[in-house]
């Protein structure tokens, strides 16, 4: 602003400060929103122009935050459904907006129905129930479900139908003639997402026909066949069926690995077959779908004989017996060949990592057995006793867990030389069998020619230890303990030398 008398002229700067008259949410009035979306708000302090009032910042507040919640920054969540008034302030200038939270599908969830399997063309016994579910995993109602077999011979009632109170739809599936999976295809308006519900349609037996392809399986004992045995499932107009459920087992000892656990498009379905170590005519069994409705199929193999030898313990492995005895049952190695037939002859040496046996090479008898008595060591613990078998490259190994024998030595066990008036002292006795082996769960009987014993009859630790505590009495001079094996003779004394001690708490 300029003022000017004649040649003269001032100037001046005139400031003019916005005021607050009026403030303004952007967008609708009315905000609807689907539980558990997040949106930011705009809200802006306006002066009597409508200019916007730079640097005021509104405050933001709901009418119910469980409904629609607000930080300071103005985002708005939905958390509930219902409806709340919002509040942008500024100064003692306000500004409201209606929040309306609805239920909206987020999520479809198959609660029962699913994995079911019945014969092929039948309708599944237990309806198919899905629940459509809100971000916040309420029910939601009133929304159209859709499903759909994947298979066109396949049905479904009703194809189409609203949700119920609990956001739930219910549906009876009938599957298609065509054995194998079967699926559902569940949709819901609004939702991306496609849920399915699977089912087995089992072949039936009087419309199923399986025979195996090629030329009759044919191999050397234990060992596995050329080639994978194939079967072929087809129906009774040839049409070969494939997505179909196939299990093998090895009826004679061999073992079976199939290459898959379904017949391919051709209807076909392979297997390594290993066979076992008998010779003649061996079996696996065929499990085709159901084994409720359809019987199983036998697909049989000739095996020979082949070369080789094991060795196992056939008996007295795992026994327990006391130290330096002999155990109570034989050690019996049966040496074997490949086919399990019993080898005569097969000499078997053996050599003990403890104690000793009678001899230490024995020869099978007719039954490929060989036997021998194995006299334990004389520690206490686990022994073992090595065997090999001729022409056996592995080894074969014999455990025992040798016990103590009874109770035969007692001593204390770093006893104390002196001990002091009223003040206890601990006492341990050691019991150990003849060969020193320390001797568990035995009461040994502990007594005081003078004092007293905090226990005077304490049972063996797994070391072979009891321990008692001693508080000598008043007299000085000779203590006397004694310890005894309870109902045994085996015992022990030890003489204290008690001498007199100061009261505690004095130096």
């Amino acid at each position: 602003m300029t003022a000017s008398v004649r040649d003269l002229v001032a100037a001046s700067h005139v400031i003019v400060h916005q005021r607050v008259a009026t403030v303004a949410i952007s967008g609708d009035t009315l905000i609807r929103l689907p539980e558990g979306e997040r949106v930011p708000l705009v809200a802006a302090a306006l002066d009597a122009r409508g200019f916007r009032v730079r640097d005021r910042a509104p405050s933001w507040s709901s009418s119910d935050s469980t409904v629609a919640a607000l930080d300071s920054a103005g985002q708005l969540t939905a958390r509930a459904p219902g409806r709340a008034t919002i509040t942008a302030a500024v100064g003692g200038y306000s500004a409201r907006a209606l929040v309306e939270v609805v239920l909206a599908p987020a999520s479809i969830v198959l609660e029962s129905g699913d994995a079911q399997r019945v014969p092929a063309g039948r309708k599944l016994p237990r309806l198919v129930v899905v629940r459509v579910l809100s971000r916040g995993g309420r029910p939601v109602t009133n929304t159209l479900v859709r499903a759909r077999p994947e298979d066109a011979d396949g049905g479904v009632e009703p194809a189409e139908r609203a949700t119920d109170a609990a956001g739930r739809v219910r549906a009876s599936w009938t599957l298609s003639p065509r054995p194998g999976r079967q699926r559902l295809m569940v949709s819901v308006e609004g939702l991306d997402t496609v849920l399915t519900a699977a089912a087995e349609a089992d072949p039936v037996p009087g419309n199923t026909k399986i025979e195996v392809s090629g030329a009759p399986p044919a191999g050397r004992v234990a060992t596995p066949l050329g080639a994978p045995v194939t079967i072929r499932v087809t129906d009774s107009l040839g049409l070969r069926l494939g997505d179909v459920p196939v299990s093998w087992q090895a009826l004679d000892d061999g073992t079976v690995e199939p290459e898959a656990d379904r017949t391919d498009s051709l209807g076909e379905a392979r297997a390594r077959w290993t066979l076992g170590p008998r010779a003649g005519t061996q079996r696996t069994r065929v499990q085709i779908g159901n084994p409720r409705t359809m019987p199983p199929f036998v697909v049989t193999a000739s095996a020979a004989a082949g070369d080789a030898a094991t060795a196992r313990v056939a008996a007295g492995n795992g026994q327990r017996g006391p130290v330096g005895k002999v155990l109570p049952r034989e050690i019996v190695i049966l040496a074997t060949d490949r086919l399990g037939n019993p080898v005569r002859g097969t000499p078997v040496r053996a050599r003990p990592a403890g104690g000793s046996v009678a001899d230490s090479v024995v020869a099978s008898d007719s039954t490929g057995r060989a036997r021998f008595r194995w006299t334990l060591g004389r520690q206490a613990g686990a022994q073992r006793l090595e065997l090999r078998a001729g022409g056996v490259d592995s080894m074969v190994v014999v455990t025992a867990r040798a016990t103590p024998l009874a109770a035969a030595n007692l001593q204390f066990q770093n006893p104390p030389a002196t001990a002091t008036r009223a003040r206890a002292a601990a006492i341990t006795a050691l019991v150990t069998d003849a060969y020193g082996n320390p001797v568990p769960d035995v009461p040994v009987t502990f007594s005081a020619a003078a004092g007293t014993l905090s226990a005077s009859r304490v049972m063996t630790d797994d070391r072979g230890r009891a321990t008692t505590r001693w508080i000598p009495g008043a007299a000085s001079g000779a203590g006397v303990l004694t310890a005894v094996v309870r109902g045994t003779t085996v015992r022990a004394t030890h003489t204290v030398r008690v001498q007199a001690g100061r009261p505690r708490g004095q130096s």
